[in-house]
Parts: structure tokens; C-alpha cells; sequence
């Protein structure tokens, strides 16, 4: 069995030394998983684990369905969920974090670590101008091309390359969960808009014994989750945003971690799928998503380390969207002068 120690303590260096010296003061933490996705649910706790390390309190917090407005002293700083969501494929979550920073011209705000990417040339020149608009907004991102995005956009002039919040996940938590471990290969499978074509895995794995699977309770019934809906949709905020950090949270974790313990191997194309695996001591191979997002992560962050690999996928980018792409930098860059 490999030992990821020694990486995993490494992001966690790296994520403070970040960090430590961006949060000086009480925080609101906002944006938070109010839905099924285990892999946002261990970003939220690994968040919680580095934020346990600081001296400062946390005043509130909540989803972008469960926010409500209220007045908070200059000194308060507003903390924005990290994950996969900065650009257009979920705009919801774009939508919500320049409302916030529109409510409150004067906090100082943190996006944490987040890979960024847009489908669209169309929207990124407005939004750079929106997010340049506060002045003082951190921009934390997972991987280089996101990094580099937002430098070249202009999105903000404090953008930072920081890991993924779930390596802060406190280890021995985990261990207290684990269950016994099966001689079975997982093949961890999306089934959304970010799944790439499988055929070559399947063939170097076809005489294998795995099974294929996505999260658990990804699709279908969840009762946590129905009890949360019903806490927003009555206007009780205040008992959704505890029942969601004091039972469903936990409960996704656990059954996230109950889940990956019992394969003795990992292949996914969930990169929270490849970083539980990490954290539990699993050899995981990497497979990419449909825009790069996994191959991106792992050359940052997890590139050399014995028992984790990478199968990148050819993504297919028309010269057409690239010579807009560059039309548009072009044009943020001429905004940028004339209304400076």
C-alpha cells in the first residue's frame, strides 16, 4: 500500500503559507455544498480542518440559496467555497459571488482555490470588469492554466496557485471511517457533462474485477439531503445552514470514504474521486475530464509521485474559439487602459 503522507503534508504547507497570512480577522464562509456532491462536501470539510488552525471565528455561513444579506464591519472577511464552478459551465455560482461582491464593496474577499473555465468567449470580458470592480479580491487558483486565465483576463491582480481545500482534511478522521478493503478495482465514473470517453480504460482493465460506479446517492433519493431542501424552500435558513455543516455534511463524507476504502485501486474521472483516494492511501490512476481540469490538477500538484498516474484525453478546441479567445484578451486589455 503506498504512503501519500509526505504529498499530502507538502499541499497542506503550501495551502497555508497562502492563507495564513490572507485571513487576519473573523470570516463569513459562503457558497457552501447544499447538494450531493461528496467531492464539494470534502473541499468544505478540508476547509473547516485549516480554518479550526487559525484564531479567528467564523460569524456565518451558508449556501448561495441559504445567504441573507446582513450588515458585516469592514474588518469581516467573506470566504467563498473553493471547487470546479469559476466560469460558465455553472453559473449559478459565478452569478452569486458578484452579487456578494456588489453587497459589499468594502470586505475583503477570498475566492479559494478554484480551476476556472469557459465554455463561451462571450461572457469573460464583462465578468474580468465585474471582478476587477472590488478592489480588494483574493483569487486563489488550482492549476496553472487557471492561474494563467485569470492573469491574462484581468479578473484580479491578487491571484494566487494554491491545492485543492480537501488535502487539509484531518487524516485520522478519515481512518475512524474506513472499512475493510476488497481485492475489487473501482472504475469512478461521472455521469455528467464533464465525463470524457472511457473505451481505453475499459480495455486495460477488461480482466480486472471492478465495478463502475459514480458517488453514492449522486442520483436518486437522499433523505439528508430532502430534510436540507425543505429547511430552504421554508425560508429556514438559519436550521438548514446547521443541519447542513452538523448531519449532511458528515453523512457525505462518510459514505464518500466508505465507498473508496473498500477497492483496493482507484481509476477516476472525478478528481475528488482521485484525491479521496490519496488521502486513504489508494494507488489512483487519473483519468481527465472533458476540458482538462484533472490533467491540469495533477501537473500542479501530484506530478511524480509513485502510484499515481494520469491518462490525459485529446481535447478537441476549434482554432475559431481560440482566435476569439484572443480577440477578447485583446479587448479586456484595451478596456483595461482606457478606463483605468
Amino acid at each position: 500500500m503506498p504512503n501519500f503522507q509526505k504529498l499530502i503534508e507538502r499541499n497542506k504547507r503550501i495551502i497555508s503559507d497562502n492563507l495564513v497570512s490572507l485571513i487576519t480577522d473573523d470570516y463569513i464562509l459562503i457558497d457552501l455544498p447544499y447538494y450531493s456532491n461528496i467531492g464539494d462536501h470534502l473541499i468544505w470539510l478540508g476547509t473547516e480542518c485549516f480554518l479550526k488552525t487559525l484564531p479567528y471565528r467564523c460569524l456565518y455561513r451558508a449556501s448561495r440559496l441559504s445567504f441573507e444579506y446582513r450588515e458585516l464591519p469592514r474588518n469581516v472577511i467573506i470566504l467563498f467555497q473553493g471547487g470546479g464552478n469559476f466560469g460558465d459551465i455553472y453559473e449559478a455560482h459565478g452569478e452569486f459571488r458578484r452579487r456578494v461582491m456588489k453587497m459589499y464593496p468594502n470586505n475583503k474577499i477570498i475566492i479559494l482555490p478554484q480551476t476556472v473555465y469557459y465554455n463561451r468567449y462571450i461572457p469573460i470580458r464583462g465578468e474580468s470588469q465585474q471582478y476587477r470592480n472590488h478592489k480588494n479580491t483574493y483569487i486563489l487558483a488550482r492549476d496553472r492554466y487557471s492561474y494563467d486565465f485569470l492573469k491574462r483576463y484581468g479578473f484580479s491582480d491578487k491571484v494566487l496557485m494554491v491545492p485543492d481545500m480537501a488535502f487539509w482534511i484531518e487524516r485520522s478522521m478519515l481512518k475512524t471511517i474506513n472499512i475493510r478493503q476488497t481485492e475489487k478495482i473501482l472504475l469512478f465514473k461521472r455521469g455528467d457533462g464533464e465525463q470524457t470517453d472511457l473505451r481505453e480504460i475499459y480495455k486495460s482493465i477488461e480482466k480486472e474485477q471492478y465495478e463502475e460506479k459514480d458517488w453514492p446517492l449522486w442520483r436518486g433519493y437522499d433523505p439528508y439531503l430532502s430534510t436540507l431542501n425543505e429547511y430552504v424552500e421554508n425560508n429556514k435558513m438559519d436550521e438548514a445552514n446547521k443541519f447542513a455543516k452538523d448531519i449532511y455534511m458528515p453523512s457525505r463524507i462518510k459514505t464518500g470514504v466508505e465507498f473508496i476504502s473498500s477497492y483496493k485501486m482507484v481509476y477516476s474521472n472525478r478528481l475528488h474521486g482521485a484525491i479521496l483516494s490519496i488521502l486513504l492511501d489508494k494507488p489512483v490512476t487519473i483519468i481527465d475530464n472533458s476540458y482538462g481540469k484533472n490533467a491540469n490538477f495533477y501537473d500542479a500538484w501530484l506530478k511524480g509521485w509513485r502510484d499515481i498516474n494520469i491518462v490525459r484525453i485529446r481535447h478537441k478546441e476549434s482554432i475559431m474559439r481560440k482566435i476569439k479567445l484572443f480577440i477578447t484578451w485583446v479587448l479586456t486589455i484595451k478596456d483595461r487602459i482606457l478606463y483605468r
